[in-house]
């Protein structure tokens, strides 16, 4: 597009089983939360392309506690993507949008042992030079 009015459609599809939560509802099944900032433009579109889509408060922890936040998005639950409406993020991209996909739920590769050590710890240094030599 190289018309500077037209703005790029762009979204960040976060999606998680176990971190979105509302007040009326609670723990929400495993659901894609849509972010970006044509969120509003486009819309009607997905409503209308898959069931079950709700505006809704969602609860993350803040500096008051666990749930002291709300912040409001577009969700769509998991279920609601089926073999004839295809996926979020397909639909997304045939209305011309760049996407990008986020598993919340996802392992970060790191094990237990490393994220409990102290980095300036000279007992961890050592052991760790051990194991090398074995």
């Amino acid at each position: 597009m190289d018309n500077p009015a037209v703005k790029p459609l762009e979204f960040t599809l976060a999606r998680s089983s176990t971190q979105f939560e509302t007040k009326k509802k609670g723990l929400l099944p495993p659901s894609h939360v849509m972010m970006g900032k044509n969120t509003y433009d486009v819309k009607d579109y997905v409503k209308t392309h898959f069931d079950n889509v709700e505006y809704s408060d969602l609860l993350f922890p803040g500096p008051h506690g666990p749930k002291s936040i709300t912040k409001t998005a577009w969700v769509v639950p998991i279920a609601s993507q089926t073999a004839s409406t295809g996926t979020l993020a397909d639909f997304l991209r045939t209305l011309g949008a760049t996407v990008t996909e986020v598993d919340l739920d996802a392992e970060d590769g790191d094990s237990d042992e490393e994220d409990e050590r102290d980095g300036n710890a000279l007992v961890d240094d050592e052991a760790e030079e051990e194991e090398e030599e074995e």
